[in-house]
């Protein structure tokens, strides 16, 4: 069975997908601050995932960001019946944006990188993120539409994102935790933590090439949310695509990615100043 549970937040909210299972969460102001990345501990401590041949827990703007249908993923999902884990990227244009999903998290939220180092390092985790490679659509994700196996949650939830907030539940004074739940820029107010715990996924797969992942597809032009961001992936996605089938990106490659991603996150600050974000209705102050 494939069963993908959606945070329910307060009493007059509804499923936004049909095919997905009610999950309450009761407000904690404790956890507020981490975000999806506390309701995948709490799924993960109350063994949820253990008699589901998938286990996922979407957020209610699963539809909104990719297009998709909860029964449209299911049904993937069920295509994909070796897979350990599953995963579709609401942000496919980011691939041509980035080398790797640490290089558009540093221009996006500046400083992220060494707080996300000095955590890890802190709770004991044996990640080094300036060696992390390049990250292309096999293992790409950005927001937390993933479902897994019971090996993979034990694997990867149990083994990595338990073992993190063990150490935040325990440190919360610690350095590396404070700063952590330093908020940074987004559409609403968030702390780099589950910046951070999200794109820890996509640095695990890529750390584990033995897993059997299926990703799907969409197209990077429809998902781009700004006309700049888009004329730019338009002109560079045959460059990326030939250097991905080659595996092999130059030094001047990687970084005229990340000056361009740099730039493209600039662009975005001030463009939604006065434009209302697609995902949020509102404007980015």
């Amino acid at each position: 069975m494939i069963t993908i549970y959606e945070p329910i937040y307060r009493p007059e909210q509804v499923l936004s997908e049909k095919s997905f299972i009610a999950y309450p969460h009761t407000s904690n102001d404790k956890f507020k601050k981490w975000r999806e990345f506390r309701l995948h501990i709490e799924v993960y401590r109350a063994k949820l995932y253990e008699n589901n041949k998938l286990t996922g827990i979407f957020s209610p703007k699963f539809g909104l960001k990719t297009h998709l249908s909860g029964e449209e993923f299911i049904a993937y999902c069920q295509s994909a019946s070796d897979a350990d884990v599953v995963f579709v990227n609401p942000f496919p244009q980011m691939r041509y944006r980035s080398y790797n999903i640490w290089m558009q998290a540093e221009s996006n939220h500046p400083g992220i990188t060494n707080c996300a180092q000095n955590l890890l390092t802190a709770a004991g985790i044996d990640i080094d993120i300036e060696k992390q490679p390049r990250h292309d659509h096999k293992t790409l994700a950005y927001s937390s539409f993933w479902v897994g196996s019971p090996t993979f949650w034990e694997q990867y939830v149990g083994g990595l994102l338990e073992k993190l907030a063990v150490f935040i539940e325990h440190n919360e004074n610690h350095p590396a935790v404070v700063n952590a739940l330093v908020e940074t820029f987004h559409t609403d107010p968030t702390p780099f933590l589950p910046f951070i715990t999200e794109r820890l996924f996509t640095t695990y797969l890529s750390l584990h090439p033995e897993l059997k992942v299926s990703s799907i597809s969409l197209d990077p032009l429809d998902f781009c949310l700004m006309e700049a961001e888009r004329k730019f992936v338009q002109s560079i996605i045959p460059e990326i695509d030939r250097a991905d089938q080659l595996g092999s990106f130059s030094p001047e490659l990687v970084h005229r990615m990340e000056e361009h991603c740099d730039a493209l996150a600039q662009a975005a600050r001030v463009h939604f100043r006065d434009t209302p974000h697609p995902h949020t209705g509102r404007t980015i102050t």
